[in-house]
């Protein structure tokens, strides 16, 4: 291979991918790019990217995400989801509050997407937690302001995820 050099060893390769399928589809609500492993995936998902990047001597991850309020609607024209109706920029409309349905959907769509992933020859996942997305918003107290079991207390806000 010119101009680049391989990993000579078996068990630790040079080099760490990811593969951000971060726009796999999760729930109806969320818009899917052609994700490699996206839960609204019929299938598993496409095994190429993860056989390229092991010929080359390296470990693949996907990161599983929901943008939450961050969608603003625009992808779909439908209300985005978020932990509490707090718009996310001075220009964004604020999402709908979830609801423990919508809380199940998107545990299933993370699932159905990790194991998607692990089909497809992924060898780890990364959870997407930060940069104000869905499952952060719920951390934060600046984005979540329930008043249930999932809001107030850091115990509280971390019942979900």
């Amino acid at each position: 291979m010119e101009g680049r050099e391989r990993s000579q060893s078996k068990t630790e390769p040079s080099t760490a991918s990811t593969v951000s399928p971060s726009q796999s589809r999760e729930s109806r609500f969320s818009r899917s790019f052609g994700g490699v492993g996206g839960a609204g995936s019929e299938t598993a998902g496409d095994a190429r990217p993860a056989t390229a990047v092991k010929a080359e001597g390296a470990r693949i991850l996907g990161q599983i995400i929901h943008l939450g309020r961050q969608v603003e609607g625009d992808f779909e024209r439908t209300v985005s989801w978020g932990a509490s109706p707090v718009a996310w920029s001075a220009t964004g409309l604020p999402p709908r509050e979830m609801d423990e349905d919508d809380m199940a959907e998107v545990i299933d769509g993370h699932v159905r997407s990790a194991r998607n992933l692990v089909e497809a020859g992924f060898e780890g996942i990364e959870l997407q937690m930060a940069h104000g997305h869905l499952l952060q918003q719920f951390i934060s107290p600046l984005s979540n302001h329930r008043t249930d079991a999932y809001g107030g207390s850091l115990d509280n806000r971390l019942r979900f995820p």
